[in-house]
């Protein structure tokens, strides 16, 4: 996932892991609304594998190295309402069968 700017809101696929460990991890209890049982029981209703995130100004290596591995990179661009308005996909084949 590439933020293209700085952001202060985070895409749900970056949000899910960080709020996941932030539930296993602290100490803190809720609120009078929510519960920590009830957070963490969100979460594990949604199964999502933590993704390659990439700040503004950061080095792009990360992507390569992840397209290099396994040769596919997909770009779904979002809207501001973050409702999905374009998909690239960029397969890595081999140069001796273009």
């Amino acid at each position: 996932m590439i933020y293209p700017r700085e952001t202060l809101v985070l895409d749900y696929l970056d949000l899910a892991p960080r709020l996941t460990k932030w539930i296993e991890t602290t100490p803190q209890n809720m609120g009078n609304w929510v519960s920590k049982y009830s957070l963490r029981r969100k979460t594990e209703m949604i199964d999502i594998e933590p993704v390659l995130v990439v700040q503004v100004g950061e080095s792009l290596q990360p992507i390569d190295s992840v397209v290099s591995e396994r040769k596919v990179f997909i770009a779904i661009g979002y809207d501001l309402l973050q409702i999905p308005i374009s998909k690239i996909e960029i397969k890595l084949v081999n140069s001796s069968k273009i």
